[in-house]
């Protein structure tokens, strides 16, 4: 979506102006219980979370820009500073992070249970879809005609690339479901996606299976138990059938293999990102034993700091707060074993180069229990709009000026001549938000 896509490069230009000028960062440090603001990043998600870190900071930026000591300074009287100015006292800015921030807090949350690699989430995922839908609708206050266009947006991308059958069959074999008929009268399009699965992926044993299910759906012998039926939202699912299992073992191994498994392959992106590095073209001269010794190693690492960090006492997955408007939590990412800057110097001894202690740009806040003001005073209706914002800190005497395409052009090959020179951190305008409304 085209105001999406403006407002996150206006965001940028905030982050980049902050970033690029250690004075005004060291005045914002001053500030009372100051944290980092987040930068955009080349993800979509971590967009988002920036527009959301940016809005918690909006006092101290503009306690910044319109404080003496800044008035005085010389970056007030800088073109670009002066059109960052203008983006930190303009209201309706703010409106629009207030807005989409509040519009991807249920989709996160879903984001977070699919990306886990320790919690199994195959069986979440089918649920958490239509709680990421009730959820954007309640922040729009069931007005049809301001959350059809973002519902439409998931519900496309959903039918078209995500949905497979398993998601539905995981969602009907999850007992957290199976026992709650709330949901489960309402998905009754899961009975025949379990029946599809097992026509696709049994090939022995179906009719032996489809008489489990029945005892399944209908609570009968041990799943029919109270304590059944207690633990079935407070167990991993995959855990509770290997504990009621006794009366039907065919359906448990085939429930197992399903919701045994995780949503997402994000959890082996760091070794896929190792392997990468030392196969390009500049590495190739190197032995392929080596090569393969360097994937081992950090394989292994990983294995072996998993098993430091297991859980024995497993926390549910909190699929039922997906569609509150609580601002989602952003962990600490734990850094790779090896990072790119260790696996150059690991295979080039000769050249090798230190390693800045704190070089990495990642910082995030910790926002748990956090929640987003009461938005009585936020207006939905102009979300996107350009020409009617509030006027809020300007001077209707002197309003703020609107730069056109051409400013904003010129400014971005400023900013780009800036990254060059390793004077900015980087520009955000390279990121993709086709993925919005393609279809």
């Amino acid at each position: 979506m085209d105001h999406v896509a403006k407002l996150a490069k206006r965001a940028s230009k905030i982050t980049m102006f902050i970033y690029n000028h250690v004075a005004l960062q060291a005045w914002l440090r001053t500030r009372k219980n100051w944290t980092e603001i987040v930068r955009l990043g080349p993800r979509f998600a971590t967009t988002f979370i920036a527009l959301g870190s940016l809005k918690e900071h909006k006092h101290d930026l503009q306690a910044l820009v319109t404080s003496k000591i800044y008035v005085e300074s010389r970056y007030a009287k800088d073109k670009k500073a002066k059109a960052v100015v203008k983006i930190i006292l303009d209201n309706q800015f703010w409106n629009d992070c207030h807005v989409i921030v509040h519009i991807m807090s249920p989709l996160i949350r879903l984001l977070r249970i699919v990306d886990s690699d320790e919690k199994p989430a195959m069986g979440y995922v089918y649920e958490g879809r239509y709680r990421v839908i009730d959820g954007i609708k309640k922040n729009f206050k069931d007005k049809k005609r301001l959350w059809e266009p973002y519902v439409n947006i998931i519900k496309d991308r959903w039918n078209n690339q995500f949905y497979r059958d398993i998601h539905a069959a995981a969602y009907w074999l999850n007992p957290a479901f199976q026992y709650d008929s709330s949901t489960l009268n309402k998905r009754l399009e899961t009975q025949s996606a379990v029946t599809d699965v097992i026509e696709s992926k049994v090939s022995a044993g179906r009719l032996k299976l489809v008489e489990e299910l029945r005892l399944f759906r209908e609570h009968k012998q041990t799943f029919g138990t109270q304590l059944a039926q207690e633990s079935a939202k407070t167990s991993r699912p995959d855990e509770w059938w290997k504990l009621f299992r006794s009366c039907a073992p065919t359906l448990q191994k085939f429930a197992i293999r399903i919701l045994s498994q995780t949503a997402a392959s994000s959890g082996c992106e760091q070794n896929w990102s190792v392997f990468e590095q030392i196969h390009t073209k500049r590495r190739n001269r190197l032995e392929h034993q080596r090569l393969n010794d360097h994937v081992y190693v950090h394989y292994n690492y990983q294995l072996k700091e998993r098993v430091k960090r297991k859980k024995f006492n497993f926390d549910p997955i909190d699929y039922a707060s997906i569609d509150q408007t609580k601002f989602w939590v952003v962990e600490d990412e734990e850094p790779p074993f090896l990072d790119h800057e260790e696996i150059e110097n690991a295979l080039y001894e000769d050249g090798a180069y230190p390693i800045e202690e704190g070089s990495s740009s990642h910082v995030q806040r910790d926002m748990d229990n956090e929640v987003i003001e009461d938005d009585d005073d936020i207006n939905l209706e102009s979300f996107g709009d350009e020409d009617d914002a509030p006027p809020g800190f300007r001077d209707e005497n002197h309003p703020i000026h609107v730069e056109d395409e051409e400013d904003e052009d010129e400014d971005e090959d400023e900013d780009d001549d800036n990254a060059a020179s390793g004077g900015a951190f980087g520009s955000h305008d390279d990121i993709d938000f086709n993925f919005l409304h393609n279809k």
